[in-house]
């Protein structure tokens, strides 16, 4: 029998919280507790753990520095349109973000400046909803309410291949895997469909046909191991 008194735990234990009076604290600007909880809607860390990286509903993308414990820098500008999806590359240089007017808008972490944006309700099927980046860190894939899946690429800032798949579901769920070969998606009748990534052509579709329930079901959430 183990002697417990005898025996050590050696571990860090870390604690993220929002101060109530202000919440983050923030040198240029205080905000009482109910406008950070409303303001701060997406926030990810950078896969170096310096920062967190959140957008607001007010448009502007702001920048915490953990170390620091306050924000060190706005990206863009107070217009109101919320964002309403953000990446960062695995490599911490870009910051992905979507607004509710279909804008998607990259910036350069390293440099504190925009690397290029899309108005992606100009794009054939439009309504743009979701978004993920390549572990190589050279392409976004945007998916649509209309079924259409998008790339675009850091280094031509630009639209190089855009596809519909009438299988999609209305919100899709997307990932990549880590080998940067398979896109994986969510279809109809709670499906997964799998693609390659260059070309975007089909592979395989995985769906439990043999249950009934599935049907008119959808794949809310993917996570890859």
């Amino acid at each position: 029998e183990d002697d417990w008194d005898e025996q050590y735990l050696d571990c860090e234990l870390y604690f993220f919280f929002f101060q109530a009076e202000d919440g983050i604290r923030d040198a240029q600007e205080s905000r009482g507790l109910g406008d950070v909880y409303k303001r701060q809607v997406h926030g990810v860390f950078t896969n170096d753990t310096k920062y967190i990286v959140a957008g607001d509903q007010g448009g502007i993308v702001n920048l915490y520095n953990l170390e620091q414990e306050r924000i060190v820098h706005k990206f863009g500008t107070k217009d109101y349109h919320a964002v309403v999806a953000l990446r960062v590359t695995p490599n911490s240089r870009y910051i992905v973000t979507l607004n509710n007017h279909s804008l998607m808008t990259v910036w350069d972490l390293e440099l504190r400046e925009l690397h290029f944006k899309v108005d992606t309700s100009n794009l054939q099927g439009s309504n743009v909803t979701n978004l993920a980046v390549t572990p190589d860190n050279q392409f976004i894939i945007a998916t649509s309410l209309n079924k259409w899946i998008y790339v675009f690429s850091f280094q031509t800032k630009a639209l190089v291949k855009a596809k519909q798949s009438l299988e999609l579901t209305k919100d899709p769920q997307i990932q990549i895997t880590a080998d940067n070969k398979y896109l994986i998606t969510s279809v109809a009748n709670a499906g997964i469909k799998v693609q390659l990534l260059n070309g975007l052509t089909e592979v395989h579709t995985l769906r439990d046909t043999n249950s009934s329930s599935m049907l008119n079901n959808e794949v809310r959430s993917l996570v890859l191991t």
